[in-house]
């Protein structure tokens, strides 16, 4: 089985952390960028509102999930948000996870990206990264959950506790121009770990 591990760092850092990533055994990854809001709160990013911030996925075996988890977490990277979620394939069944944690992903059109957010945030959402992204509406290609990806689009990513999850969806689904088909995505992932770096120093955490 294998694991992705999904980390926010600030812009210019993504590198530094995927070659640390690499160096303890991950494959490779794939980095996007986006713009990030924090509140005050518990799963908030102190200092972190409305910074251009990067976005990195690596995938790896559940072998070596600790060594490379363990190697970014202690990366010389002052401001860091790190999760890892696991990917299970349908053979043999899938197992549940016990978690608090979920991570809330929302597709929908350009423009909306920020109302969305204030939308969550009302409902209890400490935060989120906003990215921007293009995608493909033609007839023959294949639809997620009867909804495509086109031109124009914003992805947002935000950790919640799940207690909030469902209030925050409700919320996210009575902005106006989104209620209709197709005009937008939401899904949530169980947070298998989870870990906030903030250094006032740059020096390793305890």
């Amino acid at each position: 089985m294998k694991t992705l591990i999904f980390a926010i760092v600030d812009e210019g850092k993504a590198e530094r952390l995927m070659d640390v990533a690499k160096a303890a055994g991950s494959p490779g990854g794939t980095i996007l960028t986006g713009q990030g809001s924090g509140a005050s709160g518990l799963l908030s990013l102190l200092g972190l509102t409305n910074f251009h911030r990067e976005i990195l996925l690596t995938i790896v075996d559940d072998s070596i999930k600790d060594r490379v988890w363990e190697a970014m977490r202690t990366c010389r990277i002052r401001k860091l948000l790190l999760t890892a979620m696991p990917l299970r394939s349908n053979e043999g069944g899938t197992k549940s996870i016990e978690s608090t944690l979920s991570m809330i992903c929302v597709i929908c059109p350009s423009g909306y990206g920020w109302d969305v957010l204030h939308a969550a945030r009302k409902a209890g959402v400490g935060g989120g990264t906003i990215v921007e992204g293009r995608g493909t509406a033609n007839p023959d290609d294949i639809a997620f959950h009867g909804s495509y990806l086109v031109p124009e689009k914003e992805v947002l990513f935000m950790i919640a506790e799940n207690e909030v999850v469902d209030a925050a969806i409700r919320s996210m689904a009575k902005i106006p121009g989104l209620a209709s088909p197709g005009n937008g995505i939401v899904f949530t992932i169980p947070l298998e770990r989870f870990k906030r770096v903030v250094r006032k120093d740059g020096r390793h955490p305890e």
